[in-house]
């Protein structure tokens, strides 16, 4: 717009004429331009948001990847230790897993698994983290929430994996519960350790089942 003043006061009417063309076009590729950046700009966004979750979630199941759940996990379990509450880890396991493949193929094991994983979302409330931790094991952390409010939250997933459904019948799950209470600091690793192997000993005692890890002292 510098030039206009001066165009108005000695330049002729052909002048301002291009004047107003040159404009008119400079905007005009100004504005495509700007939107084309836009467009572009937000579909990178796009692409690295996606990437972003693929690299965080189980492209299966949808649930978070070990080393991210760790990761989140180690955070939450620190601001729970300064805001003096217990956090708790329910670790399971599906039963029978390995007859499901066998019997009815990799496919109805995977349909199994995303079963297995709704039904733990669906238990989850805000806050909470799950994670699949490896093959048919997966973990929730709970923080906020004392022992036996996570013995009965282990029960109602427990009751809920039994109504799911795979093609070869009812899916159950072996659950291990560990708690972290307020008077003692245990890393994500440790509480994890311990819902394992609390899960490993429902294994044991038959499948199907909840069983509590020995509390730390």
């Amino acid at each position: 717009l510098g030039p206009l003043p001066v165009l108005l006061h000695m330049g002729d009417g052909i002048q301002v004429l291009q004047y107003a063309v040159y404009m008119a076009i400079s905007l005009s590729l100004a504005t495509v331009l700007r939107a084309f950046m836009a467009r572009t700009m937000l579909e990178q966004f796009k692409l690295e948001r996606l990437l972003r979750e693929r690299a965080e979630t189980d492209g299966l199941t949808g649930v978070l990847v070990r080393n991210r759940f760790l990761d989140l996990g180690r955070d939450a379990l620190q601001e729970a230790h300064r805001q003096q509450q217990p956090v708790s880890m329910l670790f399971l396991d599906a039963d029978h897993f390995k007859r499901i493949n066998d019997e009815h193929g990799h496919a109805a094991g995977d349909a199994a698994l995303v079963a297995l994983a709704a039904r733990l979302r669906g238990q989850g409330r805000k806050g909470d983290l799950i994670g699949r931790i490896g093959g048919e094991e997966f973990a929730m952390l709970l923080p906020g929430v004392d022992h036996e409010q996570a013995l009965a939250r282990a029960e109602q997933l427990r009751l809920a994996v039994r109504g799911s459904h795979h093609p070869g019948g009812h899916l159950s799950a072996s659950i291990g519960v560990a708690t972290c209470h307020p008077s003692y600091f245990d890393s994500i690793e440790g509480l994890l350790a311990r819902a394992d192997q609390a899960m490993r000993q429902a294994k044991r005692d038959g499948r199907d089942r909840v069983v509590t890890a020995v509390p730390k002292t």
